[in-house]
C-alpha cells in the first residue's frame, strides 16, 4: 500500500466551539440520545468531529451527541432536563478558504476540498497530487469508486471538511458502515475508517447484536490492509 506520514488527529480550534448554556436536544429520529461519561471535555469534542456530529449536550459529566438536523431543533428552544442543567456545544464550521481548491466528482455528485487536506488525510489522493493525476485544471473524477456515489458522499464529505461535518453523517446501520470502510481502504485512509467506526459507535443502540458481531470481523480484516500506523489506528476500535 501506499505510506505515508498521517497526524494523528483532526485540526481542532478549540477557541471556535459555542457553548449555550440551559440548551438541550429535544428526543427524536434525528438525533442521538446516547451518552456517555467523560473527563477530558477536549477529548469528546476531538470525538464529535471525527465520528461526523455537529455538536454535543453535557448534562452531569455525560456527553450525547447531536446530529446537524438535531441541532437545527435544539437551537430553537432553551430548557432544563429533570437531570439537571445542560450545556450545548456546538461544533466550528468551515469557514476556511481552500489554498489548493480541487473539485473531486463521482457520478452526478462533485465536493470542493483543498488538495493539501486530502494529501493529508488519504494515501490516495497523496499519490494523485504527487504524481499530477488530475482531470482537467483541479478536478479529479472517480468513475468506479467502491460503492458509488452514496458511499463517494460519506468518505469524501468527512476528508474535506476540517471541522464540523453535517449530511450525510453520521453512519447508522452496519453494512453502510462496511461499505465505507472498504472505501477507506480503497483511498488509503485509516482516520476516515476511525471515523466511521467511531460514528456507528454512537448510534449501535439500534442495531442488533449480531450486526455487531460482523462489523468487528469486517473491522479487522480491514485493519490488515493498512500499514502499521492504520492497523494500530482502528485496532483501538475493535
Amino acid at each position: 500500500g501506499l505510506f505515508f506520514f498521517m497526524s494523528p488527529s483532526i485540526p481542532m480550534p478549540s477557541s471556535a466551539w459555542e457553548e449555550l448554556k440551559d440548551y438541550d436536544v429535544p428526543p427524536r429520529a434525528d438525533t442521538v440520545e446516547r451518552s456517555r461519561p467523560f473527563e477530558n471535555i477536549e477529548e469528546v469534542k476531538q470525538e464529535c468531529l471525527e465520528a461526523g456530529f455537529a455538536a454535543f449536550v453535557v448534562k452531569r459529566s455525560a456527553a450525547s451527541f447531536v446530529t446537524e438536523d438535531g441541532l437545527k431543533s435544539a437551537k430553537m428552544s432553551t430548557f432544563y432536563t429533570g437531570r439537571g442543567p445542560s450545556v450545548l456545544h456546538v461544533a466550528p464550521k468551515d469557514n476556511q478558504a481552500p489554498t489548493r481548491p480541487v473539485l473531486v466528482r463521482c457520478e452526478n455528485a462533485e465536493i470542493s476540498a483543498d488538495a493539501d487536506l486530502l494529501t493529508e488525510r488519504s494515501g490516495y489522493f497523496a499519490a494523485l497530487f504527487r504524481h499530477g493525476w488530475v482531470d482537467g485544471v483541479g478536478s479529479h473524477y472517480f468513475s468506479d469508486f467502491p460503492g458509488g456515489e452514496r458511499v463517494y458522499r460519506y468518505a469524501l464529505s468527512w476528508l474535506a471538511a476540517r471541522e464540523a461535518r453535517g449530511a450525510p453523517w453520521p453512519i447508522r446501520d452496519g453494512d453502510l458502515l462496511k461499505e465505507v470502510l472498504v472505501a477507506a481502504v480503497y483511498l488509503d485512509a485509516p482516520l476516515l475508517a476511525k471515523g466511521a467506526i467511531q460514528s456507528w459507535k454512537l448510534c449501535s443502540a439500534f442495531e442488533p447484536n449480531r450486526v455487531a458481531v460482523g462489523v468487528v470481523q469486517h473491522l479487522l480484516s480491514v485493519a490488515s490492509q493498512f500499514d502499521d500506523h492504520g492497523q494500530v489506528v482502528l485496532l483501538k476500535e475493535a
